[in-house]
């Protein structure tokens, strides 16, 4: 997938690989709107204000989904949790409803660095964890 937002639109090929015959089909997807890109979903909630009881509706782009997905998101609870490299932190662990793979998001309270997302795919019946091993900003 290739896009470039345009004004209120998306724009670009998507490109499919098949044994019967690879092919690329031009998209245009009007917007309705701003949107933020899904591949940056972490980047997004780490900058939020974060706070107990916190939710908010953002618009996400899911080509997929037919281009701009307004996705709840939603501060489940704060607590500390034991991080392999990290050690223990205290986190913000927040549930990000993305149509067919909702995500989970620990967010440390202090430096708002995530430290590790989650998502849950339920077409595939799997998830995949990615646990950051960054040191933490000051």
């Amino acid at each position: 997938m290739l896009f470039e937002f345009k004004g209120d639109a998306a724009e670009g090929t998507v490109a499919f690989r098949r044994p019967t015959g690879d092919s690329v089909i031009n998209v245009h997807q009007e917007l309705g709107g701003g949107v933020f890109d899904s591949n940056v979903i972490d980047l997004v909630v780490g900058e939020l204000p974060l706070a107990p009881n916190y939710s908010a509706s953002l618009p996400f782009f899911l080509y997929e989904r037919g281009g701009r997905v307004m996705t709840p998101v939603k501060v489940r609870e704060k607590t500390s949790v034991p991080f392999a490299r990290l050690g223990e932190r205290e986190v913000w662990v927040v549930d990000v409803g993305v149509p067919g793979a909702p995500a989970t998001v620990w967010v440390d309270t202090r430096t708002h660095t995530v430290l590790r997302i989650r998502y849950d795919i339920a077409a595939r019946g799997t998830s995949f964890t990615d646990e950051r091993v960054t040191p933490l900003r000051g």
